[in-house]
């Protein structure tokens, strides 16, 4: 008798798995480049809601977004947080924050903690086009910016 293998790399292979769910939203992962600053925390200056919430921000550099909305994700693919665009130009290309409409206003370290609870890690996965994600290895942290 053949005892199939069910070991978790089995699993994680089969369709319909946690671990295949984040690859049905994010069929091409990327590290956060160097043109794209991901803030925990808003900058000084900002004052309103945003400043509460988290900043996903692309220097001039960056591949334009076309959605107004982002959808983040946790390592399982389960939605933990959205961002709102707040502006394109004026010294970047766009801005997105989860403190601004269509954002759900959480904390950075509530998306972090959200996606450690589903997952064990703070990791998040910022979708960024129909098929691409931007992998943000804690959400709880800065990147790319000396203004944290």
């Amino acid at each position: 008798m053949v005892i199939p293998d069910v070991s978790e790399a089995a699993r994680n292979k089969r369709p319909g798995t946690t671990r295949n769910k984040l690859r049905t939203v994010c069929s091409k992962i990327i590290d956060l480049p160097s043109t794209m600053i991901y803030k925990s925390i808003a900058s000084h200056h900002i004052t309103d809601a945003r400043a509460r919430s988290t900043s996903f921000i692309g220097t001039y550099a960056a591949p334009d977004i076309s959605s107004a909305c982002l959808q983040v994700y946790d390592g399982k693919g389960n939605l933990v947080h959205k961002m709102g665009l707040y502006q394109k130009g004026f010294g970047w290309r766009w801005r997105f924050y989860g403190g601004y409409p269509c954002g759900d206003f959480k904390t950075a370290a509530r998306v972090a903690a959200d996606a450690e609870a589903n997952t064990g890690s703070p990791a998040i996965y910022i979708k960024t086009s129909s098929s691409q994600c931007v992998k943000i290895v804690n959400a709880n942290r800065c990147y790319n910016s000396a203004g944290c």
